[in-house]
């Protein structure tokens, strides 16, 4: 088989598939660091926010919240205990499967409803 530019060979009874053209995307100029229109804050803003965040109390380890779009009127709310996370992950874990056993016990009950009428109806 040839390899070159332009259409390629077809097999018998098709047409051939012509070469495929090169997309063209325009390149843009890089912009000037001067010229950007929206500068944001100066050097001195920048260090000034710097420094109020440092001065800022750190919260005490473990009270950062688990769902920050949630904060209280305090703004930290604090973690639940391990100990209380797994009780509770333990607790919901058991009410899912009771209630996936519950629904089985369910169909079951149901299903064996219908075979005694079916059988009744023989």
């Amino acid at each position: 088989m040839r390899r070159g530019g332009g259409a390629e060979e077809a097999p018998r009874g098709q047409a051939p598939t012509p070469a495929p053209t090169p997309i063209s995307t325009p390149i843009s100029a890089p912009q000037d660091p001067d010229s950007d229109p929206d500068p944001g804050p100066g050097p001195e803003e920048r260090i000034a926010a710097r420094r109020r965040r440092i001065a800022a109390p750190l919260p005490p380890p473990g009270a950062l919240s688990l769902r920050p779009d949630r904060a209280s009127s305090q703004g930290v709310t604090r973690a639940p205990p391990p100990s209380q996370r797994l009780a509770k992950l333990l607790f919901e874990g058991t009410q899912i499967v009771t209630n996936i056993q519950v629904a089985a016990d369910s169909r079951e009950t149901q299903r064996r409803a219908e075979e005694a009428e079916l059988k009744q109806q023989r």
